[in-house]
């Protein structure tokens, strides 16, 4: 029950990203290159660097601009699940 829970917050979550996933082939994930955001641009797709974990951690951030500021770091610092949150909880304490 737990996991449809999540599921379903995922696709409430990202509904403008739902259409475009695609599964990269091998060396397709050598080339994925770094997107930096601007202003209220937002991401498209899901990042391949991303793990279910991840997007667990991150549903747990509402705020907008924190969201798409930890998913950017995830991808630039190749941060795994245990720093995210690390770093989610860093910034919630103060």
């Amino acid at each position: 029950m737990a996991n449809l829970k999540n599921f379903r917050q995922f696709f409430l979550m990202y509904p403008d990203r739902l259409d475009v996933i695609r599964y990269p082939a091998g060396s397709e994930l050598s080339m994925i290159e770094k997107r930096y955001l601007t202003g209220s641009e937002s991401l498209q797709g899901f990042s391949p660097l991303l793990s279910w974990s991840h997007y667990r951690a991150l549903m747990r951030v509402q705020d907008a601009e924190a969201h798409a500021f930890y998913e950017q770091e995830i991808v630039d610092c190749g941060w795994n699940k245990a720093q995210l949150e690390r770093q989610i909880q860093s910034s919630s304490a103060q």
